[in-house]
């Protein structure tokens, strides 16, 4: 009786919500679950590995590798295109410009030291003092309101106004001592020269001297050099050195020689890149020539102004410079130089319209 009474009154109890049905293990469906969703992370595991393979060297490629690449190479120094695209953007210079212009530099700060040449951060301090007013003239707060001034209109980091001053004082020390130490006797040559405005007129010039004519009279009919117009061309002793471009042309000729019109390029033309004409065309010749000949005192003025310039060829030539720079390599520089300029005022106006 009380185990019919015991089964009668027990409940049937039946499948709760989430049970496994009969046969079914607890837990296969949540297994199964995980299963799918380990299938699901694993694909995008393999999808992310593809796409950051094809990103990063795409990257690398493209926004590190070619900033990270050395342009200049002279001796063991190396300048990176990073670094080059820093100074050409400072500077508002082109590539081309760039290049020959951190070259000097490189080779100065290079040969300084040879000279016993050297800028401490003491006299950068002294200098920024003297460029603020002097020491005397400003007190500290007012010298680091101008500094900060001066660094936010020039768009430079201190550190990067110190490297700029460092090199200035350098080359301006090493130019001083070049210049106190320029030779008062050197080779020269006697100079004439006929000065015309066109290659036409350099033409006819020539022409006459070839046919005979006397060069002083030619000069004196056509030259448009004022300072020598009248004495025939006459320009008198000098170095050829002094000349500059020329020197190699002078040098090479015979006494008596009239050289062929060569053309004289203005600083606001391209130089003798032919995209735009010479100012003139000069005609030289040379009638004596001396060894060794004591400088007059203008001559000796203007080699000594010259004295670094003078002076750099000669040191680059015994350094080992090395260059990254090809037509293509000029042509990305020159598009990342000209893709970080603002806008012109002109196209801003327009776009204001």
């Amino acid at each position: 009786m009380y185990q019919k009474w015991f089964r009668s009154g027990k409940k049937k109890a039946g499948r709760k919500s989430g049970e496994p049905a009969p046969g079914q293990h607890r837990g296969a469906g949540s297994r199964d679950e995980r299963v799918s969703r380990r299938q699901l992370f694993l694909i995008i595991g393999i999808v992310v590995v593809v796409v950051l393979g094809i990103f990063i060297p795409y990257y690398y490629q493209t926004y590190v590798a070619p900033f990270n690449r050395t342009i200049i190479t002279i001796d063991n120094v190396q300048i990176s295109v990073r670094y080059f695209l820093e100074r050409a953007r400072l500077a508002g210079a082109d590539p081309l410009e760039m290049l020959q212009s951190l070259t000097n530099e490189l080779v100065i700060k290079l040969a300084a030291p040879q000279y016993g040449i050297q800028v401490t951060e003491a006299d950068i301090d002294k200098e920024l003092r003297s460029m603020a007013g002097g020491t005397d003239n400003i007190s500290d707060l007012e010298f680091k309101e101008w500094y900060r001034q001066t660094l936010n209109e020039s768009k430079v980091s201190d550190a990067q106004y110190r490297e700029m001053l460092h090199y200035s004082l350098l080359a301006n020390r090493l130019q001083t001592y070049l210049a106190d130490h320029t030779p008062t006797v050197m080779a020269q040559v006697h100079l004439h020269d006929i000065v015309v405005g066109t290659y036409e007129d350099a033409t006819k010039a020539a022409d006459r001297l070839k046919a005979g004519e006397d060069f002083a009279t030619v000069a004196k009919d056509m030259s448009l050099d004022s300072a020598t117009k009248e004495n025939g061309g006459d320009a008198g002793w000098m170095p050829p050195v002094i000349l500059g471009n020329y020197e190699s042309a002078i040098s090479a000729l015979e006494v008596n020689q009239p050289s062929d019109p060569l053309a004289y390029y203005s600083s606001s033309s391209s130089s003798s890149s032919g995209s735009s004409a010479p100012a003139a065309y000069y005609i030289f010749m040379v009638s004596e020539k001396e060894d060794a000949r004591t400088l007059d005192d203008n001559n000796l003025e203007i080699l000594k102004a010259q004295a670094l310039s003078l002076w750099l060829p000669e040191e680059i030539a015994r350094h080992d410079v090395k260059y990254n720079f090809t037509s293509e390599i000029y042509a990305w520089l020159t598009w990342q130089l000209e893709k970080d300029k603002p806008a012109s005022s002109e196209n801003s106006t327009s776009s204001s319209q």
